[in-house]
């Protein structure tokens, strides 16, 4: 129980480079052709996506790289959802002066301003915080996944190999004293010799062979 919750307790060491060029790769060309309206979006689109998506960028950060794995992954649901909508409430209100900020240090030759009211800002970035946070646990659980399965498949080998060094161990423990019986019997010369010598065979012909066997008869194994 420990080492599963050690697991869930994990982050996901995946490439940021690669998983956030993909994010918000699709978020800009989502936000892009909503805000547009057209099949081919124009420059003035492009740039007033740009400088919205850019507001996005620290709060979504926030929650997936800070409030998920330091809250929620360690069942601190109340705590991470206080968090979550005290982030989403004030970067929602910054959104306009963000987006201001933004158009006027880097695109100063353009003049406009978010054209979004409170309902719809709070709405983009809800929808984004949501989405987000379920494509981030939804790529931890893969990667959860893979690695419990690689766990087992360890255990499993270590404890194939205990059991191959067992056997190795009884079986010429084994052999050794049925070998004094058999050299007993020899000795007082009784018949029972030839029926020892033959049961011992078949035990060794089961150990050797028989047992590799994935699945053995219950019939087999009591015999």
């Amino acid at each position: 129980m420990v080492q599963n919750k050690n697991l869930l307790e994990r982050t996901n060491p995946h490439n940021i480079v690669v998983f956030n060029t993909i994010l918000w790769g699709c978020s800009f060309l989502l936000l892009l052709f909503l805000f547009s309206g057209r099949t081919s979006p124009e420059k003035i689109d492009y740039i007033y996506t740009i400088c919205f998506i850019t507001t996005l960028i620290i709060p979504i950060s926030i929650n997936l790289y800070f409030l998920i794995p330091s809250y929620l992954k360690k069942e601190k649901n109340v705590v991470f959802l206080v968090f979550f909508v005290l982030n989403l409430v004030v970067f929602s209100e910054l959104n306009p002066l963000f987006f201001e900020f933004i158009i006027t240090t880097f695109f100063n030759d353009y003049y406009f301003i978010s054209y979004h009211n409170d309902l719809e800002i709070y709405l983009i970035f809800f929808l984004f915080f949501i989405l987000s946070t379920l494509i981030k646990l939804g790529e931890d659980w893969v990667y959860l996944n893979q690695v419990e399965n690689k766990v087992l498949k360890v255990q499993k080998q270590e404890i194939e190999h205990q059991l191959y060094s067992l056997k190795g161990q009884i079986n010429p423990h084994f052999l050794f004293n049925s070998l004094n019986v058999l050299y007993s019997l020899a000795i007082d010369k009784k018949e029972d010799l030839t029926n020892a010598i033959l049961q011992l065979s078949d035990i060794l012909r089961y150990v050797l062979y028989d047992i590799e066997a994935d699945k053995i008869s219950l019939s087999k194994e009591i015999e």
